[in-house]
């Protein structure tokens, strides 16, 4: 289902975090570091073992606000004519599509 994805996505965001955190002080693409600025705001680095549920329900809640999108969009207007709002409108489109599919 979608949200399964979502999840799997939040799990691989929280994972690239922190293999930014082990290479620290170098730096990525402006837009890697957007949405991993983003993902500090509500969740910590892993420093020890820790019940991993919050994070990812933290970045699952991130995904889904679109914020994401609206992170990276500004960093990646030179590669793109689309908007942030025509990007969002092209993944809600695609979740309705996926919906429909596991309907039937």
């Amino acid at each position: 289902t979608v949200s399964h994805v979502e999840t799997i996505v939040a799990i691989e965001i929280l994972a690239a975090c922190q293999a930014l955190e082990n290479f620290r002080p170098l730096k990525t693409t402006d837009a890697l570091e957007a949405v991993h600025a983003l993902v500090r705001k509500k969740v910590p680095p892993l420093g020890v073992d820790r019940y991993m549920t919050a994070d990812i329900e933290a970045v699952t809640e991130i995904i889904r606000s679109g914020a994401i999108v609206e992170a990276v969009q500004p960093h990646l207007a030179l590669h793109s004519h689309r908007t942030a709002a025509e990007m969002e409108a092209e993944i809600l489109e695609l979740r309705a599509q996926l919906a429909e599919k596991e309907a039937k």
